[in-house]
């Protein structure tokens, strides 16, 4: 049986025209289910992101995509996470309020499940999606395509020529 977890992740950029006053210092809020931070990149802007595993309240508000409602859902969602924030989500650019549904995989569907199909194959977010403050899928992704292409490349130095069988192998 291959497992999967579902949460929901929500990231936005916090803009303070007059300046934000924060220290340049990443803060990190966790309490059951959540996991919230906020990064100031400038002295006008903050990312701020949210993860939740425990479920929305509002999954149609998070699906609507409409950021006024996913910044509501955010702020009625975020039980006892400091009011600090709470007020940064509150100074979001709605034009740059986005959620994301993840499906974080248990590890043994990478060893158990099926990867790929004919000659596509998933890598990077898509096989195993990360969090917004790892920063990981992309590189994941490429390592994964450097190695898919190594071991293609491999099978055309030894046979002068794509084998169809040996391109599903790999």
């Amino acid at each position: 049986m291959l497992l999967s977890i579902r949460a929901d992740g929500v990231r936005g950029l916090s803009v303070y025209p007059q300046g934000h006053g924060f220290d340049k210092k990443i803060q990190q809020f966790l309490n059951e289910g959540l996991r919230a931070c906020i990064a100031p990149l400038s002295d006008t802007e903050i990312h701020w992101f949210l993860v939740s595993s425990s479920g929305p309240n509002g999954d149609n508000e998070l699906k609507s995509g409409d950021p006024k409602l996913i910044q509501k859902n955010v702020l009625e969602s975020s039980v006892d996470i400091p009011e600090v924030f709470l007020d940064v989500v509150q100074q979001s650019d709605l034009s740059k309020l986005t959620w994301t549904p993840l499906m974080i995989r248990v590890p043994w569907n990478l060893i158990f499940g099926k990867l790929s199909n004919g000659n596509i194959t998933i890598a990077g977010d898509v096989m195993h999606p990360m969090t917004p403050d790892l920063a990981k899928g992309s590189c994941a992704a490429l390592e994964e395509a450097v190695i898919l292409g190594r071991h293609i490349g491999n099978s055309f130095h030894k046979h002068g020529e794509l084998i169809p069988q040996e391109v599903l192998k790999a």
